[in-house]
């Protein structure tokens, strides 16, 4: 029932199936799957994939990294109230000595 209501853009239900692919909980586990339906449900909006998305880009997870990426979609989870998104800015904010991963 994910993919149909991901197919039809419902971002709920893309960042629950790239959850399963990155458990391997009744799909197999895939790190590129995770990685592109994180990045749709970013895109359409999800806080929590905004932030699980910007993870991967500050980190590099999967591609290059990205850190101006990184911080659009940490502020992006942040403007929606995501309070690890705020405080992954403040620390980036703070400075190489506490921005560490």
């Amino acid at each position: 029932i994910y993919a149909s209501l991901a197919a039809a853009g419902d971002a709920e239900a893309e960042y629950q199936l790239a959850s399963l692919y990155r458990l391997g909980l009744g799909v197999p586990a895939s790190a590129d799957e995770y990685r592109a339906r994180i990045a749709r449900a970013a895109g359409r909006g999800h806080a929590d994939a905004e932030y699980a998305w910007a993870q991967l880009l500050e980190k590099g997870q999967g591609g290059a990294a990205d850190p101006a990426g990184a911080r659009e979609f940490y502020q992006r989870a942040a403007d929606q109230g995501h309070r690890l998104a705020a405080a992954r800015l403040r620390q980036l904010a703070a400075g190489p000595a506490t921005a560490a991963i």
